[in-house]
This record gives structure tokens, C-alpha cells and sequence, in this order.
């Protein structure tokens, strides 16, 4: 019996060997994500350095416990230590990565598709690579994606990172996330231009540290595109000039439902604190609920119910600060009591709203 082809079968059959470089001028710079720009002003440096200096300059190889951030985004905390502490990323599901093992990084650049020692220079890389969900897609038999990561130039002249992420679109309502770990690395443990040739040494690269993250700690979350992998390569096969076709329909073939997404995100960070019902959220965009279920976590990452529990706990931060009583705010962001809203202020700040008010009052103040 003849046996059926997986997409990634399909795909390899019409991949195209590139040089490194090849793509550059016919990418669309227009079409590629921009992160937002850390704003490095005074308390986010003394945040970052006080940190970097307890749990990263030591070495001592441990997790940085969540409950250090409070309000300072994990992301930003990255950034800082790539562009000013001269440390490098690598994003990964296995929580327990005792040295940096080599990966294959790219499967039609030349060069690139053998194993070599790799790091990332941006806090968006590794996050990504951290929270996707590596074996859901493979359960789903969508083990491919599709990402660019390149230095681009704004309107006004400035250089700034420019991304693409993409997987594919039949994964995407699956919301493939998963919390990973980022691990940092010292820039001198690597030679200069690592970036650009094949790295392997006998030396293993240990890391400094590491640092739990989840989903919701990604800025672009909400900006991964579902793909149609094969016709994408199919596109690639003839050209890549206006890469990455984020209109073509036959490449990603839900972005129309974006504006629809746009609209049930509106009504929930307006009605944040009231008692949704899927049914009649659906009933009011003119969909099923299964398929606004389905619809909003492939756009946003997550599920209606969590996103909306974001939006409570970021309003609680808020409400709190301003020097409501806890069980006010709780009733007042749609908890049903206090110990309702702890818990889930501790899994997603990492500490209790009590714990959380104390820090503020801390000499080194979080953002």
C-alpha cells in the first residue's frame, strides 16, 4: 500500500537551496513585525542591573525565580542583557539544558542546515523558540515554520530588528504554546562571527543562568501568522521578492479574519470584569462559538477566558497601586472573592497582590 505523504514530505520535495544573503533585497520590509523599543529610562536600568547583578553576574546557574520581575517585562529584562551586558539567548521546551547542544537552524540556506552552536542576539528570537510547541506540532504533523529575523531600516533612517514568524495555519487554532526556558550565555564564550559560520568546539558553552517563561511574555503573540507551508515553498521555488506575501490569500489563508478578532478583543478589554458567555459572544460577531473559539486563539495565543483574565489582572495592578483593599479590587475586576484573584495574580505576576504592593514600596522600584 502506497503510504500518504506528510506536508513536510511534500514540501522538501521542492526546496530551493539559498545563499546566505540571497533574500535580503527582496524581502518586504513593510510586511515584518517591529517589537516595541525598551524605554531604558532610570527605574527599568536599576531594575535590569539589580537583576542582572543577583542571579546572572554571580553565575550560579539557577532559575531567576518569577517573583523577581513584578511588573518589569521579562522580554525587556532580555534586552538588556543582550545590548548591554553582552549576553547571548537560546530559547528551548527542555527546562533542563545543562550546555548549549548544536541545532540545525534553517533547512534551505546553504550552510546553515548543518549542525553548529547557535545563539540568539534579540530577546524576541528566543522567547519564540522557547514557547513554541515543538511536539504539539509534530502531534498535528505540522513540524515546519516559517521565520525571518533581519536588520531592516525605518522611514526616518534608524535600524531596527524585523520579524516574521510563521506556522502552519491548520496548527494555529491550536494555540501550540507551551511555558520554555531561556537560557544566557556569555557573547565571549562564541567567536565574532558565529553568526556566519559553522561554530564546534570541544569546550562545552555553559549557562549563567536561565529564565522561565510563558506565552503571555511574548509581545508578538498576538503576530504569528498561520501559513500554508507547501504553497509558500512553492512560491519560493520561481522568486522571493516581496517575502513574506503576508496578503496572499493562498499563503495564509485566515488572515480576513483578523478585523473580526480585532472586534472580539475590543468588547473584552471594555467588559473585562463581566461574566462572558461564548455563545453569546458568538451570537454577537455572527459566528459559532467553537469557531470564535478557534478563531481567537490561532490570532491572539489564547483562549477568549484567558485573554480576558489578562486584561483583570492588569487592571488589578492598577486599581491596586491607586490603594484599593484587595477584596475591592477583586470585586471590582470581575473575581469572585479575594482568594480568586490570588490565585490567579500569582501564576501570572509570580507573587500574591500583597506581595506585589510590598515591592513597590521596595527601594529598587519595578516598573
Amino acid at each position: 500500500m502506497r503510504e500518504r505523504q506528510t506536508r513536510q514530505q511534500v514540501r522538501l520535495k521542492h526546496f530551493r537551496m539559498l545563499h546566505p544573503g540571497e533574500i535580503d533585497h527582496e524581502v518586504e520590509p513593510g510586511h515584518l513585525l517591529h517589537p516595541p523599543a525598551p524605554i531604558w529610562d532610570t527605574p527599568t536600568l536599576t531594575a535590569c542591573e539589580s537583576l542582572y547583578n543577583r542571579y546572572v553576574r554571580s553565575e550560579g546557574d539557577g532559575a531567576i525565580p518569577d517573583h523577581a520581575f513584578c511588573d518589569l517585562p521579562r522580554w525587556v529584562f532580555l534586552e538588556y542583557l543582550v545590548q548591554r551586558r553582552d549576553i547571548l539567548l537560546f530559547g528551548s521546551n527542555d527546562p533542563g539544558l545543562t550546555q548549549l547542544e548544536p541545532i540545525v537552524l534553517s533547512q534551505n540556506v546553504y550552510g546553515w542546515n548543518l549542525p553548529r552552536y547557535y545563539a540568539f542576539s534579540n530577546s524576541i528570537d528566543a522567547i519564540f523558540h522557547a514557547i513554541l510547541d515543538i511536539h504539539r506540532l509534530k502531534e498535528l504533523d505540522c513540524t515546519t515554520k516559517s521565520t525571518m529575523a533581519t536588520r531592516c531600516t525605518d522611514p526616518i533612517g534608524n535600524e531596527q530588528w524585523g520579524f516574521y514568524f510563521g506556522i502552519d495555519y491548520r496548527a494555529l487554532p491550536h494555540a501550540p504554546w507551551r511555558s520554555g526556558t531561556v537560557y544566557l550565555y556569555r557573547r565571549a564564550d562564541f567567536p565574532s562571527d558565529f553568526h556566519t559560520v559553522p561554530y564546534l568546539t570541544h569546550r562545552p558553552i555553559l549557562p549563567l543562568a536561565k529564565l522561565h517563561v510563558n506565552p503571555w511574555d511574548w509581545p508578538l503573540l498576538d503576530q504569528v501568522h498561520g501559513v500554508d507551508i507547501v504553497a509558500q515553498t512553492e512560491r519560493q521555488k520561481d522568486t522571493f521578492r516581496g517575502y513574506p506575501w503576508s496578503e496572499d490569500a493562498r499563503i495564509h489563508p485566515h488572515q480576513w479574519r483578523r478585523p473580526l478578532v480585532s472586534q472580539v478583543r475590543t468588547y473584552l478589554d471594555t467588559y473585562y470584569a463581566d461574566s462572558i458567555d461564548l455563545s453569546g459572544l458568538g451570537r454577537r460577531m455572527g459566528i459559532s462559538s467553537f469557531s470564535l473559539l478557534r478563531m481567537f486563539r490561532a490570532h491572539v495565543g489564547l483562549s477568549p477566558l484567558e485573554y480576558q483574565t489578562q486584561q483583570r489582572i492588569t487592571q488589578a495592578k492598577r486599581l491596586l497601586l491607586s490603594g484599593r483593599p484587595i477584596a475591592q479590587v477583586a470585586a471590582e475586576t470581575g473575581f469572585c472573592d479575594q482568594t480568586h484573584l490570588t490565585r490567579h495574580f500569582r501564576r501570572i505576576v509570580g507573587m500574591t497582590p500583597g506581595h506585589y504592593l510590598r515591592a513597590q514600596e521596595s527601594p529598587i522600584r519595578h516598573l
